[in-house]
């Protein structure tokens, strides 16, 4: 676990939070987190993974490894249980 990979992960979080809440109770729109494997997670993940790391690799040794990859999903999907609350 790295620290970028945790203030990747902890500002990615907060917009979820953030976000998930506005969408939710504020304009009343479907869900962002509703289910054990919310969309917005796994889109940001493979959006990252496709797009975000190839430009990183680009810079040189700016890539995230696999482990910090898995460092920021799991601070996701810890971020997606505070909208509903």
């Amino acid at each position: 676990m790295t620290v970028r990979a945790v203030i990747i992960g902890l500002l990615l979080a907060a917009g979820i939070a953030a976000f998930g809440y506005f969408n939710d109770w504020v304009m009343k729109q479907a869900f962002l987190a509703t289910n054990l494997t919310p969309v917005v997670v796994y889109g940001f993940l493979v959006l990252g993974l496709l797009l975000v790391n190839p430009l990183l690799a680009a810079l040189g040794r700016w890539q995230l490894r696999g482990a910090e990859w898995a460092v920021v999903l799991g601070l996701m999907l810890v971020a997606c249980v505070v909208p509903p609350a």
